[in-house]
């Protein structure tokens, strides 16, 4: 960077005030990249847009400049701004913006320092006297930022003493800050004002602590705590749920033949403070920094809870599900909205995905967020229950849908899609936008019920679409963590943010549930048996048989006898591959040519060669036989005296996705 201003841009100025705005903002536009992406340069506002001066076009971030001269080193304890409300206004919006304060001396930079916006509360911004009635501007209330009041994490330094910083120490003092408030850690909890007054109250303690400390220790602040909220009644739990909320702990350490066999612990973790374990928060703080997310499965609260009526388990029931999901004004539904999408899009890789499901309640609100945030919306899924409940009321369409958005974080960067699987998976032809999915079966409640539980079918083709083994997944309102069991059993790391205890409890008797082997190979083989997905005949044939089939891209099983044919299966409807082994060996993977069958007698396959002779009557099926599909998992063909039974399994049974 250069430090030097440029003076020939004030030669028409008289004003300091105005010399000192168009010199620092001059120097910053030319000179400053993003610090929360790293986007080359910023980008000037219009002129006397409030507050905002600049902006990123990559990720949107906005920032405010403020500037003093000062010929001593440091920043000092307070900056003098404009307008008290109109600061105060713009700070408490949803889009506040990060602010920038540089000093100079002699017409050169001497420091700037970033502070983030999630910093700014109104207890930081000091209210002056207004002018007197005499006066041009007669009571006109201008403020006063207090620094003191922001904590030493919220001050980062792009420029100290006159001493340039590393781009990347800074990006990484960022990250480092926002762990501690609107990252990922805490974006369920810091969607209000009040919240973010509370975390700088929080942070203010920790600052005096130090990196390492026990639960005891921050109780020691209990009494401040109470004068600066005293209409909060529970000081001490929500300093630890406070804390609690950086307890992430990344999952998939234990693997057997591919299954994850534990989920990700998403405890309280308040037992761990009990053994006033001193490194908690430290080591917490270091691992939220390097979180990288692949992808993201929301499911936010749809503001539905308004005393209506549903039918569960066929009963009459009220549809409120709790405080959580009673909706607010519109204004109030946007901001939280763009609050969360906004944060987690700072989390989210440069090629990662974001997957939001909704209904008219809120879909409609997100989307627009979306675009308004830079992402750019892939596909609209129409999620299609296949046993929606009855519509009590009569007086509109059964509600049988759900919307689930699928949009990437950057309009130009190509994103993950597993298109082949998915094909694969639809018989060989492209998935469609409609999946039919039934809604959650009494199989993934054995532990307790959500009232807004996703099915794991439904996170299991999400997954399975946009992601690789070893990816990490995050859902900021994990609920019962069904996206966590999905991304555990299919070798995907599992991030889980959830602020109801009761949940998070739920969550972990789930998880306990998978740490058994058997328990866990059985959920996952139901949670592959989605309706619309292609199965595949596994057909035994003796070895001349086999020959003959591979020849004439013809196999073909009994059909009518005693012994039972495959006709009335489970999923033979949705044939749509021939896996032909004999006695266990040789085994080779096709397509069908189409889907169906024909009936042949035995005397039609005898006089190609074939050896039929156990049954009048069978079900012939072509097959592509120049078409062999690779595949990298198998189940056990050889079962001993069933090793000649013909059977109907999923195809993902036999891809390694």
């Amino acid at each position: 960077m250069i430090f030097d201003f440029n003076t020939s841009l004030i030669k028409n100025y008289h004003s300091a005030t105005q010399k000192a705005r168009v010199l620092t903002e001059d120097w910053l536009g030319r000179n400053m990249y993003c610090p929360i992406c790293g986007a080359h340069i910023l980008t000037h506002f219009e002129a006397n847009r409030p507050v905002a001066d600049f902006y990123c076009k990559d990720c949107k971030s906005e920032y405010e400049l403020k500037s003093k001269e000062k010929s001593s080193e440091g920043i000092g304890n307070k900056i003098v701004d404009g307008e008290y409300s109109t600061m105060i206004s713009r700070i408490t919006a949803f889009n506040n913006p990060n602010f920038f304060f540089l000093t100079h001396y002699n017409n050169r930079v001497k420091n700037l320092v970033l502070i983030p916006n999630y910093f700014f509360v109104p207890n930081i911004i000091e209210k002056r006297k207004p002018l007197s009635a005499n006066s041009r501007r007669a009571g006109w209330t201008g403020c006063n930022i207090n620094l003191t009041s922001i904590p030493q994490y919220g001050k980062i330094y792009v420029i100290r003493d006159s001493v340039e910083i590393k781009q990347d120490l800074v990006i990484s003092a960022y990250k480092k800050a926002e762990s501690w408030d609107f990252s990922i850690p805490t974006l369920c909890f810091l969607v209000s004002l009040d919240s973010r007054g509370w975390l700088m109250d929080i942070l203010q303690c920790v600052d005096k602590l130090g990196d390492e400390f026990t639960l005891g220790e921050m109780y020691s602040f209990t009494n401040l705590l109470q004068l600066k909220h005293p209409d909060n009644n529970n000081i001490q739990p929500k300093i630890r749920q406070q804390l609690q909320i950086y307890a992430i702990k990344d999952s998939c350490n234990l693997q057997s033949e591919d299954i994850i066999k534990r989920l990700s612990d998403l405890t309280d973790v308040a037992s761990t403070y009990n053994y006033s374990h001193r490194t908690i928060y430290s080591y917490r703080r270091k691992e939220a920094e390097d979180i990288s997310i692949d992808i993201i499965f929301a499911d936010p609260p749809y503001f539905l809870s308004n005393g209506g009526i549903s039918v569960q388990s066929g009963k009459q029931v009220c549809v409120d599900k709790g405080d959580w999901d009673k909706g607010g004004t519109p204004d109030h539904i946007y901001q939280f909205n763009r609050q969360w999408l906004s944060l987690c899009r700072n989390k989210l890789k440069d090629n990662g995905t974001i997957w939001i499901s909704g209904t008219h309640h809120n879909i409609f609100v997100v989307q627009c967020c979306l675009q308004e945030l830079g992402y750019k919306i892939l596909n609209v899924i129409t999620w299609q229950k296949s046993d929606p409940p009855p519509n009590l009321s009569c007086r509109y369409f059964n509600f049988s849908t759900e919307l689930v958005i699928w949009a990437r974080k950057h309009e130009k960067k190509p994103h993950k899609f597993n298109y082949e699987v998915m094909k694969q998976l639809n018989g060989g032809t492209q998935m469609t936008d409609v999946w039919r999915i039934p809604s959650v079966g009494m199989w993934e409640k054995t532990c307790g019920k959500h009232p807004t539980q996703k099915t794991l079918r439904l996170l299991y083709r999400i997954i399975l679409a946009s992601t690789n083994k070893g990816d990490t997944i995050l859902d900021p309102f994990a609920g019962s963590s069904t996206t966590g069991i999905a991304a555990n059993l299919l070798g995907r790391k599992f991030i889980g943010i959830e602020q109801e205890d009761s949940f998070i409890e739920l969550s972990k008797r789930r998880r306990a549930l998978l740490e058994n082997a058997e328990e866990a190979e059985k959920l996952l083989y139901k949670m592959r048996e989605i309706p619309d997905e292609a199965t595949v005949l596994v057909n035994h044939a003796r070895p001349k048989d086999y020959e003959l089939m591979l020849q004439n891209g013809l196999c073909y099983l009994r059909a009518g006898d005693s012994k039972g044919s495959l006709l009335v299966q489970k999923g033979f409807e949705r044939l749509g591959y021939v896996l032909l082994h004999s006695n266990g060996q040789n085994a080779q993977l096709f397509p069908l040519t189409k889907k169906g069958f024909q009936i042949w007698t035995a005397e039609n396959l005898q006089a190609i060669g074939f050896s039929a002779e156990n049954a009048p009557y069978y079900a012939v099926m072509r097959f592509d036989a120049d078409n062999q599909i690779p595949y990298n998992r198998i189940v056990n063909l050889k079962q001993g005296a069933y090793t000649n039974v013909a059977k109907i399994r999923p195809l993902r049974d036999f891809l390694d996705v």
